[in-house]
């Protein structure tokens, strides 16, 4: 063997290991970075994933500033963003038959890797055939994701004063955020922007001043 050959040297457990020290992480609850937020309830996740899985997270957490962002997300179920969590962290997911529809349009509204790809199909479950049908309204309401990272549908951009208020850090790029007309625009689901860090330091200090 000479001095100046190269060897490769290749892990055949790779993927699979990969696969399952990402599934420990998130059930250990280690080295979250990201809080998603629907409704009342919220999930911790690694921004690493969610950038890889999808090119919407990409784009959104790579215009962020923050270590530790708090996103809340409007008009998603937590029922469905679990499920996308899980095929990001897994690489497959068990959906009832009757969310399947509203499943994949969240899938699409984020663009998830292996849901939303070019030219790929996902068939229906095997027990039933359904018969061909115009697109709903919500089939009409998916759009296409390019490999190239999505524009998101409000324009933000860093607010210094609101950073140094710790409140909102982000916002629409031509005026300030109005809750009323927010919540009747069906589309945008990324609102309102946080930090995770700052608000989990001012409940601390906010309970031992008063404890």
């Amino acid at each position: 063997m000479s001095s100046g050959e190269t060897l490769c040297l290749r892990w055949n457990e790779f993927e699979s290991s990969i696969k399952q020290g990402f599934s420990e992480l998130r059930s250990n609850e280690n080295f979250f970075d990201v809080t998603l937020a629907c409704g009342s309830d919220v999930i911790r996740a690694h921004r690493v994933i969610l950038s890889a899985c999808s090119s919407f997270f990409r784009s959104l957490l790579t215009s962020i500033p923050h270590s530790n962002p708090y996103l809340y997300l409007r008009g998603i179920e937590l029922k469905h963003l679990e499920s996308i969590l899980c095929f990001m962290y897994n690489g497959e997911v068990r959906v009832q038959h009757e969310d399947l529809d509203q499943f994949l349009l969240v899938a699409q509204e984020l663009c998830v890797n292996g849901l939303v790809q070019e030219d790929s199909k996902i068939s229906p479950p095997k027990e039933e055939e359904e018969e061909e049908r115009t697109p709903s309204s919500s089939t009409q309401r998916r759009r296409e994701c390019s490999s190239s990272p999505p524009p998101i549908k409000r324009q933000l951009r860093a607010s210094s004063h609101l950073e140094e208020e710790h409140h909102q850090i982000l916002e629409p790029s031509s005026s300030p955020v109005d809750e009323q007309s927010l919540e009747e625009e069906d589309d945008g689901n990324y609102v309102f922007i946080n930090n995770y860090d700052v608000q989990e330091s001012e409940r601390t200090n906010g309970s031992s001043e008063y404890g």
